[in-house]
Protein backbone atom coordinates (compact mmCIF):
# COMPACT_ATOMS: atom_id res chain seq x y z
CA UNK A 1 0.00 0.00 0.00
CA UNK A 2 1.55 3.35 -0.90
CA UNK A 3 1.90 5.79 1.43
CA UNK A 4 1.21 9.03 -0.42
CA UNK A 5 -1.98 9.82 2.09
CA UNK A 6 -1.51 10.14 5.81
CA UNK A 7 -3.29 7.28 7.44
CA UNK A 8 -5.50 7.97 11.01
CA UNK A 9 -6.78 5.55 13.00
CA UNK A 10 -9.34 5.81 15.31
CA UNK A 11 -9.62 3.98 18.13
CA UNK A 12 -13.53 3.98 20.24
CA UNK A 13 -12.59 3.29 23.91
CA UNK A 14 -14.94 1.28 26.29
CA UNK A 15 -16.74 3.89 28.74
CA UNK A 16 -16.89 3.16 32.14
CA UNK A 17 -20.65 1.63 32.78
CA UNK A 18 -21.05 3.83 36.33
CA UNK A 19 -18.86 6.93 35.56
CA UNK A 20 -19.63 9.27 32.63
CA UNK A 21 -16.55 11.65 33.95
CA UNK A 22 -14.01 8.62 33.12
CA UNK A 23 -15.31 8.13 29.94
CA UNK A 24 -12.54 8.27 27.17
CA UNK A 25 -13.37 10.03 24.13
CA UNK A 26 -12.42 8.98 20.31
CA UNK A 27 -8.45 9.69 20.09
CA UNK A 28 -6.41 9.14 17.53
CA UNK A 29 -4.70 5.76 17.84
CA UNK A 30 -1.05 5.41 17.33
CA UNK A 31 -0.04 2.14 15.17
CA UNK A 32 2.36 -0.14 18.07
CA UNK A 33 5.24 0.04 15.62
CA UNK A 34 5.51 3.86 15.86
CA UNK A 35 5.71 3.43 19.87
CA UNK A 36 6.66 1.50 22.82
CA UNK A 37 4.34 0.67 25.65
CA UNK A 38 4.58 3.83 28.45
CA UNK A 39 4.17 3.44 31.51
CA UNK A 40 2.11 6.10 33.29
CA UNK A 41 2.15 6.90 36.83
CA UNK A 42 -1.28 7.92 39.24
CA UNK A 43 -0.78 9.10 42.75
CA UNK A 44 -3.02 10.23 44.78
CA UNK A 45 -3.85 11.47 48.93
CA UNK A 46 -6.65 12.58 51.03
CA UNK A 47 -6.28 15.78 52.36
CA UNK A 48 -3.78 19.04 50.94
CA UNK A 49 -2.19 18.14 54.04
CA UNK A 50 -0.72 15.21 53.62
CA UNK A 51 2.78 14.92 51.49
CA UNK A 52 3.08 13.05 47.71
CA UNK A 53 6.70 12.34 47.98
CA UNK A 54 6.83 8.74 48.69
CA UNK A 55 4.93 7.38 45.79
CA UNK A 56 5.97 10.29 43.56
CA UNK A 57 9.52 9.05 44.43
CA UNK A 58 8.40 5.33 43.79
CA UNK A 59 7.01 5.98 41.02
CA UNK A 60 9.43 7.77 39.26
CA UNK A 61 12.17 4.70 40.29
CA UNK A 62 10.09 2.28 38.43
CA UNK A 63 10.45 4.11 35.52
CA UNK A 64 7.04 6.10 34.83
CA UNK A 65 7.25 9.05 32.06
CA UNK A 66 4.71 10.70 33.06
CA UNK A 67 2.81 10.62 36.94
CA UNK A 68 -0.63 12.29 37.00
CA UNK A 69 -1.88 13.25 40.73
CA UNK A 70 -5.03 13.98 42.85
CA UNK A 71 -5.24 15.53 46.30
CA UNK A 72 -9.17 14.18 47.14
CA UNK A 73 -10.76 11.16 48.71
CA UNK A 74 -10.49 7.69 47.46
CA UNK A 75 -14.16 6.76 47.72
CA UNK A 76 -14.84 8.07 44.11
CA UNK A 77 -13.11 7.98 41.04
CA UNK A 78 -14.17 10.81 39.53
CA UNK A 79 -10.85 12.36 39.85
CA UNK A 80 -9.17 14.68 37.43
CA UNK A 81 -5.59 13.31 37.57
CA UNK A 82 -7.25 9.66 37.49
CA UNK A 83 -9.13 10.66 34.86
CA UNK A 84 -6.02 12.12 32.82
CA UNK A 85 -3.93 9.08 33.55
CA UNK A 86 -6.29 6.88 31.97
CA UNK A 87 -7.23 9.01 29.16
CA UNK A 88 -3.69 8.97 28.46
CA UNK A 89 -2.78 5.35 28.38
CA UNK A 90 -3.12 3.52 25.00
CA UNK A 91 -3.02 -0.32 24.28
CA UNK A 92 -0.45 -2.23 25.80
CA UNK A 93 0.28 0.61 28.37
CA UNK A 94 1.13 0.62 32.01
CA UNK A 95 -0.95 2.54 34.37
CA UNK A 96 1.19 2.25 37.66
CA UNK A 97 0.00 2.75 41.26
CA UNK A 98 1.83 3.23 44.23
CA UNK A 99 -0.44 1.11 46.27
CA UNK A 100 -4.06 -0.31 45.24
CA UNK A 101 -5.94 1.84 47.51
CA UNK A 102 -4.17 5.18 45.27
CA UNK A 103 -6.46 4.13 42.93
CA UNK A 104 -9.47 3.91 44.45
CA UNK A 105 -11.33 2.56 48.18
CA UNK A 106 -14.77 1.32 46.15
CA UNK A 107 -15.45 -2.21 44.87
CA UNK A 108 -17.65 -1.78 42.07
CA UNK A 109 -15.65 1.17 41.16
CA UNK A 110 -12.53 -0.73 40.98
CA UNK A 111 -13.51 -3.78 39.28
CA UNK A 112 -15.31 -1.25 36.57
CA UNK A 113 -12.23 0.30 36.37
CA UNK A 114 -10.34 -3.24 35.56
CA UNK A 115 -12.85 -3.80 33.27
CA UNK A 116 -11.97 -0.55 31.10
CA UNK A 117 -8.29 -1.35 31.33
CA UNK A 118 -8.58 -4.74 30.28
CA UNK A 119 -10.53 -3.87 27.53
CA UNK A 120 -8.25 -1.28 26.28
CA UNK A 121 -5.44 -3.54 26.83
CA UNK A 122 -3.72 -1.61 29.70
CA UNK A 123 -1.99 -2.98 32.28
CA UNK A 124 -2.53 -2.42 36.20
CA UNK A 125 0.93 -1.99 37.85
CA UNK A 126 0.65 -1.95 41.54
CA UNK A 127 4.27 -1.39 43.31
CA UNK A 128 3.78 -1.98 46.92
CA UNK A 129 1.25 -3.71 49.46
CA UNK A 130 -0.61 -6.79 49.16
CA UNK A 131 -0.71 -6.62 45.38
CA UNK A 132 3.63 -5.64 45.35
CA UNK A 133 4.26 -6.71 41.52
CA UNK A 134 1.26 -7.26 40.61
CA UNK A 135 -0.12 -6.35 37.13
CA UNK A 136 -2.95 -7.51 35.72
CA UNK A 137 -1.68 -9.03 32.43
CA UNK A 138 -3.94 -12.40 32.54
CA UNK A 139 -6.92 -13.87 33.64
CA UNK A 140 -5.79 -15.59 36.91
CA UNK A 141 -4.47 -11.95 38.16
CA UNK A 142 -7.93 -9.91 37.59
CA UNK A 143 -9.31 -12.88 39.81
CA UNK A 144 -6.92 -12.09 42.43
CA UNK A 145 -6.80 -8.31 41.96
CA UNK A 146 -10.90 -8.57 42.58
CA UNK A 147 -10.79 -10.64 45.70
CA UNK A 148 -7.96 -7.87 46.82
CA UNK A 149 -10.24 -5.06 46.05
CA UNK A 150 -13.15 -6.39 47.75
CA UNK A 151 -10.95 -7.27 50.65
CA UNK A 152 -9.31 -3.61 50.43
CA UNK A 153 -13.37 -2.36 50.34
CA UNK A 154 -14.30 -5.09 53.60
CA UNK A 155 -11.74 -2.77 55.34
CA UNK A 156 -12.52 0.33 54.97
CA UNK A 157 -16.25 -0.65 55.85
CA UNK A 158 -15.06 -2.26 58.84
CA UNK A 159 -12.78 1.08 60.03
CA UNK A 160 -15.50 3.47 59.73
CA UNK A 161 -18.30 1.21 61.39
CA UNK A 162 -15.19 0.92 64.65
CA UNK A 163 -14.74 4.68 64.21
CA UNK A 164 -19.01 5.21 64.30
CA UNK A 165 -19.33 2.75 67.30
CA UNK A 166 -16.55 4.58 69.06
CA UNK A 167 -17.59 7.81 68.46
CA UNK A 168 -21.22 6.62 69.62
CA UNK A 169 -19.41 5.32 72.92
CA UNK A 170 -17.76 8.77 73.48
CA UNK A 171 -20.83 10.54 73.24
CA UNK A 172 -22.50 8.25 75.27
CA UNK A 173 -19.59 8.59 78.09
CA UNK A 174 -19.27 12.21 77.73
CA UNK A 175 -23.16 12.62 78.30
CA UNK A 176 -22.81 10.31 81.68
CA UNK A 177 -19.89 11.77 82.97
CA UNK A 178 -20.62 15.60 82.31
CA UNK A 179 -22.09 17.94 84.97
CA UNK A 180 -25.43 19.20 84.04
CA UNK A 181 -25.68 22.42 82.13
CA UNK A 182 -26.25 25.43 84.25
CA UNK A 183 -27.09 28.62 82.66
CA UNK A 184 -25.67 31.64 83.49
CA UNK A 185 -28.56 32.71 85.63
CA UNK A 186 -28.63 29.58 87.50
CA UNK A 187 -24.42 30.58 88.27
CA UNK A 188 -25.08 34.39 89.47
CA UNK A 189 -23.18 35.37 86.37
CA UNK A 190 -26.49 37.02 85.85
Amino acid sequence: MPRDHARHIIRMTAPLATDPMLMPSWEPAASDADRHAARIGYARVSTPSQNLDLQLKALNAYGCEIVHTDRASGASLRRAGLREAIRQCRSGDELVVWRLDRLGRDLRGLLDLDAVLAERHITLKVLTGQLASFETRCTESRVIFAIMAAISSYEIDVTSERTRAGLDAARTQAMALSPPFLSYCQLGVV
